[in-house]
């Protein structure tokens, strides 16, 4: 009897644990708001316990890890490299599961490899023109090309003792704006079978020389321009627009967003757009997006798990709680969920600025597929190179040879 009632506990206390690891849903991310998903998931069902473990560039740690995730949630996630280690999503692609015809399409397309289903997209950010609200210039009520930027910088100017003390806008003053005005001359950076990127080089050169010609024809010089920034580009950016010292600003829309609201109340914004009637808008680099790894141990965890994060109700669920916790974020995971009612119903409601401006499917451009190491390569050689260029700080070797050194010391 004592065997039995041994035997029984042993038996007893494997089942539990058999059941709790069952329950338990490992998510990889580097994003911390992860956090706050998860725990709302959470508290509204019993059947799953779904927990976080941050990772340091996750997608591309799946190649290293013995025990794989559940979900893995990042961006730069959708490319071939990763893909090939993600479960089929097909079967959770219906109206009364995850429904396709509610995401933008050519967003849920970049998830699709030969065929099949590997990544769900989930948020996105777009690139905005920021400025003082009350600049006395007809902006229109929707977006700004590079030539309207271009015509009211130069009407922003101001000389005042043999220099200028006001300047509406230049290129150098940002790198990020670099990387996104050539992407807008269609340079359409992206993956290829072998690890360097591919991309159009005249598009490139063009973009570049269109960047150094900005200067010369809108601000007078390249020299004038590095004059006034030495003198006076030492403030934040909106502290420079609430002084008119200024006109306007390049960010990115998730960064505009999480200002602290006493930094942003002043300011308006137009999304920068690839042409002047402003039907054309690119999508950022990177959006965020999920996918389940071929080896994930709880599959029907991960579903469930997703099914839930794509219900209109649970994106209104999330939305609300950022404002309940006073939270330093914006929309869906730092930008626009990748669901167009999510958009455009719900986003007017906790963002009022975003009332009549938030862009129709049809005017958005998204990136290409890039490499799953993107994010550093972009940030450490790409955008400084494009500031080097275009500031003639001296020759400059090609943009390949940088990624072929960069690639070949990156160790993967």
């Amino acid at each position: 009897m004592r065997v039995l009632a041994v035997a029984a506990i042993v038996s007893g206390v494997v089942a539990s644990c058999a059941n709790e690891e069952s329950r338990r849903i490992v998510v990889w991310t580097d994003i911390p708001e992860v956090a706050a998903y998860l725990e709302l998931f959470n508290s509204s069902q019993q059947s799953y316990r779904a927990e976080l473990q941050y990772r340091e560039s996750p997608g591309r740690q799946l190649a290293r890890a013995e025990d794989q995730p559940d979900i893995v949630i990042t961006r730069h996630l959708s490319n071939r490299e990763t893909a090939e280690r993600m479960r089929s999503l097909d079967r959770l692609l219906s109206p009364d599961r995850v429904d396709p015809a509610a995401f933008y399409q050519e967003l849920l397309e970049r998830g699709t490899f030969n065929g099949t289903q590997r990544f769900l997209p989930i948020s996105f950010d777009l690139p905005i023109i920021m400025f003082h609200r009350d600049q006395e210039v007809d902006l229109g009520s929707f977006g700004m090309s590079a030539s309207e930027l271009q015509r009211h910088g130069t009407e922003f100017n101001e000389r005042s003792g043999g220099r200028f003390t006001r300047m509406g806008f230049s290129p150098k003053w940002s790198n990020r704006f670099l990387y996104v005005f050539a992407q807008t001359h269609g340079v359409g950076f992206r993956e290829q079978e072998d690890e360097m990127p591919a991309w159009e080089s005249e598009r490139l050169e063009e973009a570049l020389e269109a960047a150094i010609s900005w200067d010369e024809e809108y601000n007078e010089s390249a020299e004038e321009v590095a004059r006034f920034r030495d003198r006076y580009l030492y403030d934040p950016e909106y502290q420079l627009l609430l002084r008119s010292r200024i006109g306007f600003a390049y960010r990115d829309a998730g960064e505009f967003f999480t200002m602290r609201e006493s930094h942003r109340e002043f300011l308006d914004f137009r999304w920068y757009t690839e042409n002047s009637d402003g039907t054309s808008i690119p999508a950022l680099d990177g959006p965020v997006s999920l996918g389940i790894p071929t080896d994930a141990a709880n599959r029907s965890g991960a579903e469930a798990f997703i099914e839930w994060f794509y219900r209109t109700e649970t994106q209104e669920l999330l939305l609300q709680d950022i404002h309940r916790k006073r939270m330093q974020a914006f929309g869906i995971l730092g930008g626009f969920s990748a669901l167009r009612r999510v958009n455009e119903e719900l986003f007017p409601r906790h963002y009022p600025e975003l009332l009549g401006r938030v862009p129709e499917e049809r005017f958005l451009r998204f990136p290409e597929r890039q490499a799953v190491y993107w994010a550093e390569l972009r940030s450490e050689v790409i955008e400084p190179w494009l500031g080097r260029r275009v500031s003639a700080e001296g020759a400059e070797e090609p943009l390949r040879e940088r990624l072929r050194v960069w690639l070949l010391r990156r160790g993967d």
